[in-house]
């Protein structure tokens, strides 16, 4: 296998799968990209300076800021009727909330899906 033809994709879109979300996509920032490595650097900051460990809701928050670092765009959301833009503070809020527990569970597994970040 000649692995230099091995490159990282700059984002991949993901369609959300639970069948309330039908045509929801969202667009995550690659393992390359920057914000990724911003959202990277930010995390191992918080974690640097957690001397005696993160509390639950600490470890919470630092997960959803991260997650919400690398959520570059959406499609299809809408919150109260009307089109929510997508921003760290949105996406953040939309995480938060414990109904949709589903959607943060669905960007989590696409995250850690190696295979869709890299082409051959």
């Amino acid at each position: 296998m000649d692995l230099s033809k091995i490159k990282a994709v700059d984002s991949v879109r993901v369609e959300i799968q639970h069948p309330a979300c039908e045509g929801v996509v969202v667009v995550i920032a690659g393992i390359t990209h920057a914000a990724t490595k911003k959202a990277d650097q930010k995390r191992a900051d918080a974690l640097l300076k957690a001397k005696k460990g993160l509390k639950a809701e600490d470890r919470e928050k630092l997960m959803i800021d991260y997650m919400s670092a690398r959520v570059l765009a959406w499609e299809g959301v809408q919150w109260e009727g009307a089109d929510l833009e997508c921003t760290p503070e949105n996406v953040a809020m939309v995480l938060s909330v414990p109904d949709l527990a589903f959607l943060r569970d669905e960007i989590l597994i696409a995250m850690g899906d190696d295979e869709a970040f890299f082409k051959a």
